[in-house]
């Protein structure tokens, strides 16, 4: 290899723009030599100034990256076009994906369309992947008979990723026919080259047996796959396995290590888990500043159920000083993402005036659109709101269609409800009741 690294840098020195790629190669790589960014790109330049596209393409990639030179994103597109317009395919994925992130380049669907497909007639599988993903997202609706051509295009070459994407197109039915077969060995061929996501897809159905036979061990199997590739979702579904035992022993130190993986990749769901871990101390020391923290987090990445947890300690001061009024700005926040739980616990602040000022009207549009979702404490409260009169008219018939549906769901204070209710009304009136619309 001494000599044939001897021979090929002579030759490169001696201006032959192929040794001079090859050297670069080389050294960007670390074959036989130690990598070095500064080096390679060194040599792709010479190359590059030849007209060498292979050299082109790999210097924009340095400067992509920002490997032996300063990033430079828009440096990357003038190397990535000179090779682009020279027919490399490589450099015609890679200026399309420029164009469609708008990185050194303003962004364009239409530039980023045209490069891909360039370089998805030349057979390269990556294009016809991207291509067939601009189709399926395309704005005005997608354009399914184009992004099936591409996508088989490029499952034909055996590209996980288009794998993937096409099995779950096939499992949803989306532009095809629905095959639940097509789809398992889509996934299980994107699976077998460590496509995470595709083992994740494998671990879903058979978990929670979605078109096929529900098969715990074998849904536990391949989800630890997918956790085992630093998937997020897969680490989250892995935890909730060990959770509750699903396919495996429960082991509650198990689980909330894979919410903390999940979580370090700022996975809002994992990291609310997590959280409950450090609330209930579940495989985790019981620690309620902690558990604030992730909910924090969480709330903050969106979640909803986590702004509801961190609604429940301000309200109940666990692990902080109590503060109603935060405790409100939180269950909002919950309630206004569709939160049934949330919805409800500002319906009661509303009511009771803590924390936010007292409005039964706004209580009785909070406790409608929890109880809509079928949440017993707000069906309850909505019942108690109809039978007072209070931020609405007072109907009987309404406050027990609402009282049933809660005890029908074990609410204690729904069946008081409907105790009193039942010395007021006929069983007639409350058969009409429980035929009255949901509002």
């Amino acid at each position: 290899m001494r000599d044939t690294l001897t021979t090929l840098r002579q030759t490169a020195e001696q201006g032959d723009a192929e040794a001079q790629y090859n050297l670069g190669v080389l050294y960007a790589e670390g074959e036989g030599v130690s990598q070095d960014g500064v080096q390679a790109a060194h040599w792709f330049r010479l190359a590059a100034a030849q007209n060498d596209a292979g050299a082109q393409h790999y210097l924009g990639l340095l400067y992509a990256e920002g490997l032996g030179v300063n990033q430079d994103s828009a440096e990357a597109v003038k190397w990535y076009r000179q090779a682009a317009e020279q027919g490399d395919a490589l450099a015609q994925f890679s200026l399309g994906a420029m164009y469609a992130n708008g990185a050194g380049v303003a962004p364009s669907v239409t530039e980023a369309e045209k490069w891909y497909r360039q370089a998805a007639e030349q057979g390269d599988a990556l294009a016809q992947n991207a291509l067939a993903e601009l189709y399926l997202l395309r704005q005005g609706g997608a354009d399914m008979v184009a992004a099936l051509k591409w996508l088989q295009e490029a499952v034909a070459q055996e590209y996980a990723e288009a794998q993937n994407t096409l099995g779950n197109l096939y499992h949803g039915g989306l532009g095809v026919e629905r095959d639940v077969a097509k789809a398992i060995h889509l996934f299980t061929s994107a699976a077998a080259q460590q496509h995470a996501g595709a083992q994740y897809n494998l671990g879903l159905l058979y978990a929670y047996g979605l078109g096929v036979e529900a098969d715990a061990k074998q849904g536990f199997s391949w989800l630890r796959q997918a956790a085992d590739n630093g998937h997020a979702d897969g680490l989250l579904q892995l935890g909730l396995c060990y959770a509750e035992g699903r396919g495996v022993t429960a082991d509650a130190n198990a689980a909330a290590r894979c919410y903390q993986q999940a979580a370090e990749q700022g996975h809002a769901l994992a990291v609310t888990n997590l959280g409950v871990c450090y609330q209930q101390g579940l495989g985790v020391e019981k620690n309620l500043a902690e558990a604030l923290r992730c909910y924090r987090q969480g709330a903050e990445g969106g979640y909803a159920g986590a702004s509801y947890n961190l609604g429940l300690l301000y309200s109940g001061g666990a692990g902080v000083a109590q503060d109603a009024a935060e405790a409100v700005k939180w269950f909002q926040k919950a309630a206004e993402q569709g939160h049934a739980a949330g919805q409800s616990a500002l319906g009661s602040a509303f009511a009771s005036g803590v924390g936010v000022t007292k409005s039964a009207e706004q209580a009785v549009q909070w406790f409608q659109a929890a109880a809509a979702q079928g949440h017993a404490s707000g069906q309850y409260n909505l019942g108690l709101m109809y039978a007072k009169g209070e931020g609405v008219a007072a109907n009987l018939l309404l406050a027990w269609r609402w009282a049933a549906a809660a005890m029908a769901q074990g609410n204690a204070n729904a069946a008081k409800l409907c105790a009193l209710l039942e010395k007021k009304l006929t069983p007639a009136e409350r058969q009409q009741a429980q035929a009255l619309p949901a509002a």
